[in-house]
């Protein structure tokens, strides 16, 4: 049996009202066995040649790396906690969080303390009011490192100008006393839409990344970089990328690379690897990351992922590679990025998704020219609907 496949209930103050994990009154086999099923049924047009087993979760408490809190209430009665469940204005205050850290109450309420010491005033999205809008937290689950960024409705020239003033000394002087926290960021976010993050990300205190280790790979994280957001599964579900692409091992490129997350964990498994994302601070990231895991057979590309696999398409053929790897956003790819791809004469794509839906609609195209090799589930959001899927294609 997994462990920890206790249903959550039992221990967690806030179910079933809260909105993140409608499944802990679920036992996690059923909850796997439902998934296979719905993915089996969800693809069974593609007739692939292998349906792999889902992969599960090695652990089911404490994965999540990545939180945010909306703020809400008062600044003396304040609540941080997330969104009630179909009640999007309503707010609970967490007081423990089970799938996220058990240091969850102790670092929320340093920030319930500050707006109650300091007269922080939460953030009303819809009058457009107040100063604390999210606290955000990521924590490296390897080294046990955490991250904070608070998330204020202000100008960055305006928190700068604050920075030494007692309202973010308080706050300061009470997080880095937490043994876990590392590092603490302010955000700045003005805007009128419901968003947590900006680029406007101002460090108070600390490093500026924290560390996460995955498969003997280190990666730094920052405020922003994305990363899958279950750790342990994470180590699973690149094993499973690996051995596809290894099947393969020829000169690979990795679109939509992120920090290098993909990049890194096959680069020993092909004579080459190419990463490409559209933000600048991503590839920065991933170039640090592979010079801290010494890989040497890696570059990283600034640039448009349907724009690098036109040039390739249309490139000369020594230019071309023998595998893609593609994990876009959710929304998946666009109705010109798959023409490109059965353009792009790749021998083999391993197409990674965290929407099965838009996969389905991806792979109604992509296998016009391409077999589909195997699908394999991997179970990154335990209690919740949502899962990654893996589907190797081979040109036909």
């Amino acid at each position: 049996m997994v462990a920890g496949s206790v249903p959550l209930q039992q221990s967690c103050l806030h179910f079933p009202l809260c909105g993140g994990c409608e499944y802990q009154d679920v036992p996690y086999p059923k909850q796997l066995e439902d998934k296979q099923i719905y993915l089996e049924h969800l693809f069974a047009r593609f007739k692939a040649r292998e349906f792999r087993p889902i992969i599960p979760s090695p652990q089911l408490r404490a994965y999540r790396n990545k939180m945010e809190y909306a703020v809400g209430g008062s600044a003396e009665a304040p609540c941080i906690g997330l969104r009630r469940k179909k009640q999007h204005r309503a707010l609970i205050d967490v007081q423990e969080c089970p799938v996220f850290s058990p240091d969850t109450r102790a670092l929320l309420d340093v920030f319930r303390d500050w707006m109650r010491t300091l007269t922080i005033l939460p953030y009303d999205v819809y009058k457009h009011t107040g100063q604390l809008r999210y606290v955000t937290v990521r924590h490296a689950k390897y080294t046990d490192e955490m991250l904070v960024s608070v998330v204020m409705a202000a100008e960055p020239a305006q928190i700068e100008r604050e920075r030494q003033t007692e309202k973010y000394r308080w706050l300061v002087e009470r997080l880095s006393a937490l043994p876990m926290v590392r590092s603490i960021y302010a955000c700045a976010n003005s805007s009128w839409s419901d968003t947590a993050l900006t680029d406007a990300m101002i460090l108070l205190w600390g490093t500026e990344s924290v560390t996460e280790r995955i498969n003997d790979r280190d990666y730094q994280i920052g405020p922003r970089t994305f990363f899958q957001t279950n750790s342990f599964c994470c180590a699973r579900l690149y094993e499973e990328i690996r051995r596809q692409v290894g099947v393969h091992a020829g000169r690979t490129l990795d679109l939509y690379c992120g920090c290098a997350g993909i990049t890194l964990q096959v680069a020993d498994a092909v004579s080459e690897v190419v990463g490409v994302d559209n933000l600048p601070a991503n590839i920065d990231q991933a170039r640090v990351n592979a010079r801290l895991n010494g890989v040497t057979n890696a570059t990283f590309i600034c640039a448009d992922a349907q724009e690098l696999i036109r040039q390739v398409a249309a490139g000369p053929q020594q230019d071309r590679f023998e595998t893609i790897i593609v994990d876009p956003p959710r929304v998946g790819l666009t109705r010109k990025s798959r023409q490109l791809l059965l353009a792009s004469q790749a021998r083999a794509i391993v197409y990674v998704s965290c929407n099965p839906l838009n996969l389905a609609e991806d792979l109604k195209i992509l296998t016009t020219e391409y077999a589909v090799e195997s699908i394999t589930g991997v179970d990154m959001f335990p209690y919740t609907r949502h899962m990654e899927v893996v589907a190797g294609l081979r040109r036909q």
